[in-house]
């Protein structure tokens, strides 16, 4: 694996930070851009660099040189860096590449190694990291997938409506002959020297070249372009190497009689920000389901224990016993998590869910993550710009953890609480995942908590004076806490 690193613009938007520096040697966080990307490539066992430079090139052989000097790191000069772009860059690598294995990034990227790592260990031949957005404007540069997350169309004049997300300037190619070629063609034979790289790309898919989304769920990357960008990533950067502050897990309360009055109760609580748990259930191609209100760390104290749980049929009758009229429609809930201010969970029950009702959720995509067992759900929702979190009934190795989040793009593992361990809950941090348990029996819950985890379902509970009181298990002659639904196996 070999890695180049395009470096040689100029960066005008960035004056005058730029002045007197190149882009990649500014500092964010304490540390130059280009520093970080070495040493995240490097922790990720990418040894053998290349960078493209031209504009103080000078300068950045001399940072290098003073930061590693034991490293060898090879040096490609773009001369021409003032009238052409990034396409000349990337072609004059070609004899570094010399066929092998490639790890492209823009040399403005700031990222992590969860990053790098889901590029690594994605399942594809040819892949880039997507962030999944549809904040998207006429600089950034936008990408259409299929429904296997495989790229249509890579362009900065793609309409925003069509696409799911950003490409953020970060490939992995298992051979790069195709992609070389039409190089050559636009740069070489046509003079085509001041367009991006990614119309080549866009030439090389036309013509067949299978290249794959990644997206990046929980990793960090951030491009820089403007000194707004510059001011904003060193902000976040700083205060994520900053101590986190200590905390008890989030509770994640449930209540299930799908009345819109239970998000009220959550608003009641004083709790401005919730996270909430949105059933989605579909009977006869009609919505039915329940709210699951997850308030974080601010639940009080006081709130009652106890969850409730009920069948669809039970859904609908309960509803209409209470509020006198049909289950309430899923544009209404949306529109509640507006007007509280919340944020939800939205739980698939059934493969297929998503599909249907992806039109309503992505205006709200910054309130919303999906959880799934299901796999080709979880992409569609990453691709769509909504956040997903896997769900599973075992406990999974960190390599199972680390190949369905570079295959998926989830940042919550929802954990059968029987199955939570200090070694998983660590796994999923080192890959940038949470873990929330949920089905953990009393006795076990102080231990669950004390091993680490984000969250934990169940207790206490949120509840509202239109909930039905708990029953008895159907299977148990004494009264006892009721058990939510059944979750299929992840």
């Amino acid at each position: 694996m070999k890695a180049v690193i395009l470096a040689a613009g100029v960066s005008s938007r960035l004056r005058p930070h730029t002045d007197s520096l190149p882009k990649c040697l500014l500092p964010v966080g304490g540390t130059p851009i280009l520093a970080r990307a070495l040493d995240t490539l490097d922790a990720a066992g990418v040894h053998e660099v290349a960078i493209v430079t031209g504009y103080r090139e000078r300068q950045i052989r001399e940072a290098v040189q003073a930061w590693q000097p034991q490293r060898h790191v090879t040096f490609i000069s773009n001369a021409a860096y003032a009238r052409t772009n990034n396409c000349v860059s990337m072609l004059l690598a070609e004899g570094f590449v010399q066929g092998a294995e490639l790890l492209l990034v823009d040399g403005d990227l700031v990222f992590d190694r969860t990053a790098i790592d889901a590029l690594l260990r994605a399942p594809y031949a040819n892949c880039f990291a997507l962030r999944p957005a549809h904040d998207l404007g006429d600089e950034e540069m936008k990408a259409e997938l299929d429904a296997s997350l495989r790229a249509r169309v890579l362009s900065k004049q793609l309409e925003v409506r069509r696409a799911a997300g950003e490409s953020v300037g970060m490939f992995r190619f298992t051979s790069t002959r195709k992609v070389y070629e039409h190089l050559r063609t636009r740069v070489v034979d046509r003079g085509l020297v001041d367009e991006w790289y990614e119309a080549a790309f866009q030439q090389a898919i036309d013509d067949g070249l299978e290249l794959h989304a990644v997206p990046l769920g929980g990793a960090y990357v951030s491009e820089i372009d403007t000194p707004e960008d510059l001011a904003r990533v060193d902000r976040e950067l700083r205060a994520r190497s900053a101590p986190a502050p200590s905390r008890e897990p989030y509770l994640v309360a449930q209540t299930w009689a799908n009345d819109r009055g239970s998000l009220e109760e959550a608003s009641r609580l004083g709790l401005s920000r919730v996270e909430g748990d949105l059933m989605l259930c579909f009977s006869d191609g009609i919505y039915d389901g329940a709210v699951m209100a997850h308030p974080g760390p601010h639940l009080p104290r006081r709130t009652p224990e106890g969850h409730f749980a009920y069948s669809v049929a039970e859904v609908r009758e309960i509803v209409g016993r209470t509020s006198g009229r049909d289950a309430p429609r899923l544009e209404e809930l949306l529109s509640d998590l507006v007007r509280l201010d919340l944020s939800a969970f939205l739980e698939s029950k059934v493969p297929g869910t998503l599909a249907r009702v992806q039109h309503l959720l992505v205006p709200h995509a910054r309130r919303l993550k999906l959880i799934s067992f299901d796999g080709e759900e979880l992409s569609q929702a990453t691709a769509a710009g909504v956040a997903a979190g896997c769900l599973m009934k075992h406990r999974p190795s960190q390599s199972a953890i680390d190949a369905l989040r570079s295959l998926y793009g989830f940042s919550t593992l929802l954990l059968d609480g029987w199955y939570v361990s200090r070694s998983t809950i660590a796994a999923a941090h080192r890959a940038g995942v949470e873990v929330v348990a949920f089905d953990v029996e009393a006795e076990r819950r102080q231990a669950v908590l004390e091993m680490g985890v984000d969250g934990i379902v169940g207790e206490p509970a949120l509840t509202s004076a239109s909930v039905a009181p708990s029953r008895s298990r159907p299977d148990s002659g004494s009264p006892s806490r009721p058990r939510p639904p059944h979750r299929p196996p992840a």
